[in-house]
């Protein structure tokens, strides 16, 4: 889809959602980790708070609309939230995790999304390769 990962996340295993989910690590002195994703329509974010809890912030970048969340721990089964951000125009939706150890799982969407099928990432043509995922 384009969307562009920054901060320090990991990698975090997770066979109920795909193999893994994105987990947020922010040492001191670090940037939060953000998530930026071209998307058009209603989409959904499935984020958790993993172990400790903590609070994600999501900003509408199209209409400057920002919600920030609190996310309980996910306990002994996941507890995964779906934060539905809606909209009709082509934007870009930014989702910063404030806090460590908050997970982000990925993004639901009724509508088609545009994407990159012949995008360039870590020197592929196909775009996509295990060589651009975080060290686990």
């Amino acid at each position: 889809m384009g969307g562009v990962y920054a901060g320090p996340w990991r990698l975090k295993w997770s066979q109920g959602f795909g193999p893994f989910a994105w987990e947020s690590q922010l040492p001191e002195g670090t940037e939060h980790c953000r998530l930026d994703v071209p998307c058009h329509g209603t989409v959904m974010l499935l984020v958790s708070g993993g172990e400790r809890g903590g609070q994600v912030e999501v900003i509408d970048q199209a209409s400057g609309q920002t919600r920030v969340t609190d996310l309980i721990p996910e306990g002994p089964s996941t507890h995964v939230m779906q934060i539905v951000v809606p909209g009709m125009a082509y934007r870009n939706v930014r989702l910063t995790m404030l806090n460590a150890g908050l997970r982000f799982y990925g993004i639901r969407s009724p509508d088609a999304q545009p994407w990159l099928p012949l995008s360039a990432v870590g020197g592929q043509a196909d775009g996509f390769d295990h060589s651009v995922l975080p060290p686990p």
